[in-house]
Order: C-alpha cells, then sequence, then structure tokens
C-alpha cells in the first residue's frame, strides 16, 4: 500500500470518527437539556395573555380644528398591478389618528348608527366580551393619547374580563364612562352597547372570531361609513367568504392562503396597517349613492347597484374624489379576537393633482387596473377624460422641473 493511500485512509478513519462523536456530544446535550415544545392551542380557544400596550407620549397640544388629514396616496406607479396583502408594521402611539375631519365624520356616524340600527352595527351572540374588550381598549388608548378630545373614568374591580386594559394594566381599574370633550356625548359600557360606543368613538370596526374550525367569522361590527362594504352582507362570515362573495381580485390564487396563516398566527405585540383605494363621483361620506345606488339595492358582487336601479336613471358624474383607507388589524390580548378598523379617507383629485409626482403616479395606476378591477372601480365614468388630463399635469411638473420624467420611486402609502 502506498504512503498516500494509507494517508488517506487515516484521515478518512479520524473525520468518520470526529463526526461520531460530535453526533453523540449534541445527542447528549439535547437528552439532558430537551427542547421545550409550544403548546398547539386548539381552534376557537384561548388563553388571556398578560400584555401592556407600549408607552407613548399623550399628544397634549393636539388642536382637533387645525391638524389636517395624513395625505396618504395609496395608488402605486404601473404598468404591473400588484395583488398583495400590503401590510406594514403599525406603531403603537398611531393606532387611531385624529384630525379636523372628526367631528364632521362623528355626527355622520352617530346619525347613521341610530338610524340603520342592526345593518350599521351588530354584535352577534358570543362575541360580547369581545366587544367590550375591544370598546375598553379603544377608549383607554384614545384618552391616554388625546387627552383633550377624550375622557374616561374608572371603577376598580376585584378581576375577570372587565378589569384593567393593556393600557393601565390588567390589575388597573375598568373603563366604566367614555366621554367625547368637544361634543359632551357620553356613554357608560355597564348599560350602553360596547360595540356602538366602540364605532361611535373613532372608525368603523370589524371583529373577527377565531372558530373551532381555525376559521375566523366576522361576529360583531359597527360599519356607520361603509363606502361599498356593507355589514349586513358580511356578518358572520368567515373570512373566506367575505372576500370570494365581494369579488376580491384573485383572491384564492394569490391571498387565501397568506391571509389565513396571518390571522391565525398574528400575535397581540405586532399589530399591522395597510391602505387602499376606490373611486367615487359623489362627495356624500356617508354612502355614494350617485356611485353605488340606493344603499339597500346594493349588489356587492359586482359593487353597483342592481339592475333595476339602473334602469331609473343615468349618472351625471363629476371630477371623481378618491377613497383611501388606512386599516389597522390588531389581536385583542384577553380574548384573542383580532380587531380590524377601518379608517376612509375623501381625497378630490383636484386637489391632490397639485402634489408632486401624484398626476403620473396616479394615471399609471389608473392603467394598470386588470379589467374586474377596472369594472369594480367603474372606470369607464372617468377614465376617458380624466386620464389625458392627468396625463397633461404630469407633463407640466416634468417640463417645470418639478419632478424627473423617469422619477418612479416607491412612496406608498404616501
Amino acid at each position: 500500500m502506498s504512503l498516500g493511500l494509507s494517508l488517506n485512509i487515516q484521515f478518512a478513519t479520524e473525520a468518520v470518527l470526529t463526526a461520531l462523536i460530535i453526533w453523540y456530544c449534541a445527542r447528549r446535550i439535547i437528552l439532558l437539556f430537551p427542547k421545550k415544545k409550544c403548546p398547539i392551542r386548539p381552534f376557537g380557544e384561548w388563553t388571556p395573555v398578560d400584555f401592556r400596550y407600549p408607552e407613548f407620549q399623550p399628544l397634549t397640544d393636539f388642536d382637533l380644528q387645525t391638524t389636517k388629514p395624513v395625505p396618504y396616496r395609496p395608488f402605486r406607479w404601473g404598468p404591473k398591478y400588484s395583488v398583495t396583502m400590503g401590510i406594514r408594521a403599525m406603531s403603537w402611539d398611531s393606532w387611531v389618528e385624529l384630525d379636523n375631519t372628526y367631528l364632521e365624520t362623528f355626527e355622520i356616524r352617530k346619525k347613521r348608527a341610530y338610524e340603520r340600527g342592526s345593518k350599521a352595527v351588530c354584535t352577534l351572540p358570543g362575541a360580547e366580551k369581545a366587544a367590550l374588550e375591544v370598546c375598553t381598549e379603544l377608549a383607554s388608548y384614545l384618552a391616554a393619547r388625546y387627552p383633550q378630545v377624550f375622557k374616561v373614568t374608572r371603577v376598580v374591580d376585584k378581576g375577570g374580563l372587565g378589569a384593567g386594559d393593556s393600557i393601565v394594566g390588567s390589575d388597573g381599574a375598568r373603563v366604566k364612562t367614555v366621554e367625547i370633550l368637544p361634543t359632551g356625548d357620553k356613554w357608560d359600557l355597564d348599560i350602553d352597547d360596547p360595540m356602538l360606543v366602540a364605532g361611535l368613538l373613532a372608525e368603523d370596526l370589524a371583529i373577527m372570531v377565531e372558530g373551532s374550525d381555525g376559521q375566523y367569522y366576522l361576529r360583531a361590527g359597527a360599519i356607520c361609513i361603509p363606502g361599498f362594504w356593507r355589514l349586513e352582507d358580511k356578518l358572520g362570515l368567515p373570512l373566506k367568504e367575505i372576500h370570494l362573495r365581494g369579488g376580491v381580485y384573485q383572491y384564492k390564487e394569490k391571498l387565501q392562503l397568506s391571509l389565513d396563516r396571518f390571522f391565525l398566527k398574528l400575535p397581540v405585540d405586532k399589530p399591522v396597517l395597510r391602505n387602499n383605494y376606490f373611486f367615487q363621483i359623489d362627495p356624500d361620506l356617508a354612502w355614494a349613492s350617485v356611485h353605488h345606488g340606493n344603499e339597500d339595492e346594493f349588489d356587492q358582487a359586482s359593487h353597483m347597484p342592481r339592475p333595476e336601479s339602473l334602469a331609473k336613471g343615468k349618472w351625471q358624474p363629476p371630477v371623481p374624489i378618491t377613497e383611501s383607507e388606512r386599516q389597522s388589524l390588531r389581536r385583542m390580548p384577553k380574548t384573542g379576537c383580532i380587531c380590524f378598523t377601518i379608517r376612509t379617507y375623501f381625497h378630490p383629485v383636484t386637489e391632490m393633482v397639485h402634489e408632486p409626482g401624484i398626476p403620473g403616479r396616479l394615471a399609471a395606476a389608473i392603467r394598470s387596473w386588470p379589467e374586474p378591477i377596472a369594472e369594480s372601480r367603474v372606470k369607464d365614468l372617468y377614465a376617458e377624460t380624466m386620464l389625458p388630463w392627468l396625463d397633461k399635469l404630469h407633463q407640466e411638473q416634468v417640463a417645470a422641473g418639478i419632478l424627473d420624467a423617469e422619477d418612479r420611486k416607491d412612496r406608498y402609502p404616501y
């Protein structure tokens, strides 16, 4: 046997022995210090989490009269239209954002909540604790963040679900009353419907509760400024059916699995935000009847009035208004429900187009819409006249040096 071959065999033998020694040592470590398995939670069951809301600063100098809405512009440059969840992390101090439109929208919400009753605000049996938790969390947050606008009073309980919220700690006093100081409206959570109170305080709300099948069901909600999203069409449905019946583009192909996983795994300490946008052709904040027809004759699948309603007369649309939404999703620590908030913003296109880059980006976004999206956003009502106008404004911005012709930077959602 040659010297080289002998050395190779020796090295190979030593390598095998070394590997066996490493395996044996690793095995002993595993046996001595076994990895703890995460308990598998049965679907539909939740153990309350002792969660404390991260500290944030109160806006002591907040001015409800002069604070302008955040200028969300959640449309992207074409030519590709992307179908994604589009979520991003939510900072804890921005769960709800107030501005100088608050008082106007509050009066609309209040009027519609009482006029439309359970069509606007409803809690299904079994979701009462989730609705109460969402209401107390929201009231506590608003009073801490905007002390000039909201006030809560608290009472000391011995414990249980009605005890302290995540702002003051689970051992703290629970919220009993909440008041909107500028309007004088006040509610007692021992008497008033928590879902109604939560819906009137700030934004539209939907509460998703996990069922024994692992699906999330819309079990409570306050949808007072609905756009085309009527609570009566969705209440009681699982997440999948809400999207499928609503005709969400490529939901089964690109969104369903991601959404199902996201809802199952969303932790208490990782709230998220997302934005989207639509168009409507009248300025009615409550229900765009010019666009969608009579609210009680609406066809949710097409986002259009029913055919018999269309026969009553044709629309005469003005310049469109973008209707954008800021949505948050946050899991509640006590009941495990997921609170879905929806804040609607209305931005006249005639005002937005003066901002650098907006005319070109908006035109590119409209042209990127696949046919089903174009139909649901009623593109035919405005695109023929609006697109040339946007193109002209974009060219003027480029010529004036306001914008580089090749600038396609993603500034989503602003």
